[in-house]
């Protein structure tokens, strides 16, 4: 009896010690599994707040964009407006003058031709008759697209009309200086 009593405990000792280890390899199967799924949703929810994160962050990078494409045209328009104002100064200076007979000077030596037509604004009329001779007597009109100052000559003979106006001359610095002033992104 005893040695049944004995059989009996190994045996009750194999199957709590069975029943120990699968109960321990259950919690830790379960334990793997919570923490996988623990860290697949930090996984997730760490993907959202960076998701949300990059949103805002875009968001305010284009907000900061138009604002300093804000200060950009303001800067450039202002500055460009004095040019302007520099500009319509000069055309009312004796210098202006030089200025016009300078540019006509330039396009009779540039241009082997004889002018057939001269275009100057309205308020250049005045100087018609000096530009005229200086490109060969040429026909001088008013041309209400020049508004800033300077001449346009027609040479018919090359098919090429000349621009020596401010107008031309404007429009291009401006390009230039919003590009060197890297204010065209």
């Amino acid at each position: 009896m005893n040695s049944i009593q004995s059989e009996a405990e190994k045996e009750e000792k194999i199957i709590l010690e069975n029943a120990k280890e699968l109960r321990e390899d259950k919690i830790q199967t379960l334990r793997d599994e919570i923490s996988a799924r623990y860290t697949a949703r930090l996984d997730s929810e760490k993907a959202l707040v960076r998701q949300d994160a990059n949103r805002r962050a875009a968001a305010k990078s284009a907000q900061n964009k138009a604002r300093l494409e804000e200060i950009r045209d303001k800067t450039a328009e202002g500055i460009l407006s004095e040019v302007l104002k520099k500009i319509q100064v000069f055309t009312q200076s004796a210098s202006y003058a030089d200025f016009l007979l300078s540019g006509a000077k330039n396009m009779a030596s540039e241009i082997s031709a004889r002018a057939t037509k001269i275009y100057m604004r309205s308020a250049d009329m005045g100087y018609a008759d000096m530009v005229s001779r200086e490109l060969g007597g040429a026909e001088v009109e008013a041309d209400d697209s020049i508004k800033l100052g300077g001449i346009k000559a027609d040479f018919t003979e090359m098919a090429v009309t000349a621009d020596d106006t401010l107008d031309v001359s404007f429009e291009n610095a401006k390009k230039e200086y919003i590009r060197s002033c890297a204010l065209g992104f």
